[in-house]
């Protein structure tokens, strides 16, 4: 009589096919992650359309180590505010709060008059001032500053960003505030004073702020040589100061680079009659940037009234006036960049991976 049971039997044969099975499923989970390590897919959104690229990657092995890498590939979106005045902004459904900066540069100041041909001061450039990732929703509130005139009348503007309310905001946790330049002035007594960069310290941010370069001063009784304008404060420093002029100098007072010499150059001096040159745009967001300082005129020769020149985009600090009654020049108004990661979509990443 056979002992064969085809319910024990039965038993033993699935539980080898279930053992089977789970090797084979462990395999292919191998097969599949090597294959994976090779292939690439990236999601990229730019607000509009949501793009797809995949494709093998090479790999790139020594006989010691092979090189693995799984990284995150980021896409921004940069909001610039060149026009002047009071705006509003409706923060968009993508906005991030985990990934954010709000950039604010303050108005360069205008310059200090000639007055009986004794050359005016240079004025002050516009601070830089920067927060990062901000909680905020629905609308929020600008006011970029406006071009500052010269003849030392006007100071430069603050510039900044309110969260919640409109109104210039007063501290960090309410908005960004990068403050304007102060106006060079007019000869009275022995001299014509430049006016202060925008002081870091009277800004609000919770990460950063630096000061504008101040305008250089004029002491030169014998030449009409106007001075410097100071650059804007950036991202990456102070802004530069405009040269002082003195008795001795023959040439105008030099303009400051803006954002410690990674934005605008100053404006050259003139060495011989003529107005004084405007400093050269920033360019650290590509089209914009921190504002070179402008250059004083000069009227030595024949004392002809000639203005100085006007600061660079943005926020750099016109030049003094020189001659008969020249003119300062004008500073220039200030800038907000925003930036941000969005949000994909369905909670989906931008993700590469490879070997």
């Amino acid at each position: 009589m056979s002992n064969f049971d085809p319910l024990i039997y039965n038993k033993h044969f699935i539980t080898k096919v279930k053992k089977r099975g789970r090797i084979r499923k462990l395999f292919n989970w191998i097969v599949f992650g090597a294959l994976a390590l090779q292939y690439f897919q990236v999601w990229t959104w730019d607000g509009q359309v949501l793009k797809k690229e995949s494709g093998f990657i090479e790999k790139s092995l020594t006989k010691k180590k092979p090189i693995k890498s799984v990284g995150m590939v980021l896409t921004t979106t940069n909001v610039y505010f060149i026009s002047i005045g009071a705006q509003t902004w409706t923060v968009p459904t993508d906005w991030n709060n985990g990934n954010n900066s709000i950039e604010c540069i303050g108005g360069g100041g205008g310059a200090g008059p000639a007055i009986n041909y004794y050359a005016g001061g240079g004025a002050g450039g516009g601070a830089y001032a920067k927060s990062v990732n901000i909680s905020m929703s629905g609308t929020v509130y600008l006011n970029v500053s406006d071009i500052a005139a010269g003849d030392g009348f006007t100071h430069g503007g603050n510039t900044w960003v309110n969260f919640t309310s409109n109104a210039s905001p007063g501290n960090a946790s309410q908005g960004v505030l990068a403050v304007g330049g102060t106006k060079g002035r007019g000869w009275s007594g022995s001299s014509a004073v430049g006016g202060a960069g925008g002081l870091s310290s009277s800004c609000f941010a919770n990460l950063v702020a630096y000061s504008g370069g101040h305008g250089g001063t004029n002491t030169n009784i014998n030449y009409s040589t106007g001075s410097g304008g100071g650059g804007a404060a950036g991202p990456n420093g102070n802004g530069n100061p405009g040269s002082d002029t003195t008795s001795s100098d023959t040439w105008s007072g030099f303009g400051g680079d803006g954002d410690a010499g990674y934005g605008g150059a100053g404006g050259p001096g003139q060495s011989s009659d003529n107005w004084g040159n405007p400093g050269s745009f920033g360019a650290e967001w590509g089209s914009y940037g921190s504002g070179g300082g402008a250059s004083g005129a000069r009227s030595v020769d024949d004392g002809t009234a000639r203005q100085g020149g006007a600061g660079g985009q943005y926020g750099g600090g016109g030049g003094g006036g020189s001659g008969q009654n020249g003119g300062g020049g004008y500073g220039n108004a200030g800038l907000i960049v925003i930036t941000y990661v969005p949000l994909l979509p369905g909670g989906m990443i931008t993700l590469l991976m490879g070997i």
